[in-house]
């Protein structure tokens, strides 16, 4: 995320939206994915096929692909709760993927509801930094890096969120991290339960920064883990 100020601010990619792709609790929606270029098109130079990953009505996993139609966007059959990330996946000779030449969007295909994914082009790929637990699984939170540039300095927190019918629910997880020019890797332990958002925002200490950070989730199913409602890993969630 580029531009990170004095408040805290998502480290989503894209336009400018706090919790990019978090509907309400029980809302699953078609998506209606567009092009800024009329070149990433199914026949055109850039992105023909889109791969999209995130959750069902129901909290499950489902990956999907849909021909690309430029500015005039593809509306899905499928309805989603989350989308993860998109991912260009037209492959050129040699092996070489080939970018997306416009910025790619996925909104809900209702009216007034959130961007729900953002590609900048010629990436090719998504570069998100919110993450939910799918429906019956549940995952342990246990490195994440982050650094700035500039020779800044940055606060960066991650945190999570039970996804709730009146969306009242605090977060139940979190870690504060430092970051500054150099990357640092600090190992972190908690439990994420099923259906939690995982949300990482950031505040500069000075002056607009640039703020990267990556962090790795095990995920298992639930089953072999333990509801950790229950039973919570680390004495706690």
């Amino acid at each position: 995320r580029r531009g990170i100020g004095g408040s805290v601010q998502d480290l989503v990619e894209g336009p400018d939206e706090r919790y990019q792709g978090f509907l309400d609790f029980g809302v699953a929606e078609t998506i209606n994915i567009t092009s800024s270029s009329a070149d990433d098109t199914e026949a055109g130079a850039g992105c023909q096929v889109i791969f999209v990953q995130g959750l069902d009505a129901n909290g499950a996993v489902q990956s999907k692909a849909y021909p690309m139609a430029g500015i005039g966007g593809v509306v899905t059959d499928e309805v989603w709760s989350r989308v993860w990330r998109m991912r260009s996946i037209r492959v050129q000779s040699g092996n070489q993927l080939v970018p997306n030449i416009g910025d790619i969007s996925a909104r809900s295909a209702v009216s007034g509801n959130p961007l729900m994914a953002y590609m900048t082009e010629g990436i090719g790929s998504t570069l998100g930094s919110n993450f939910s637990m799918p429906a019956g699984h549940t995952g342990v939170a246990i490195l994440a890096s982050t650094s700035t540039n500039n020779g800044q300095v940055a606060e960066v927190h991650m945190r999570g969120a039970l996804i709730s019918e009146n969306n009242d629910f605090p977060f139940n997880t979190g870690v504060t991290l430092s970051a500054d020019q150099g990357t640092g890797q600090q190992p972190i332990l908690f439990s994420i339960p099923p259906l939690t958002d995982i949300i990482i925002d950031a505040v500069s200490a000075g002056g607009n920064t640039d703020v990267f950070a990556s962090y790795t989730v095990y995920v298992t199913t639930q089953a072999a883990i333990g509801n950790p409602n229950d039973a919570p890993i680390f004495g706690g969630n």
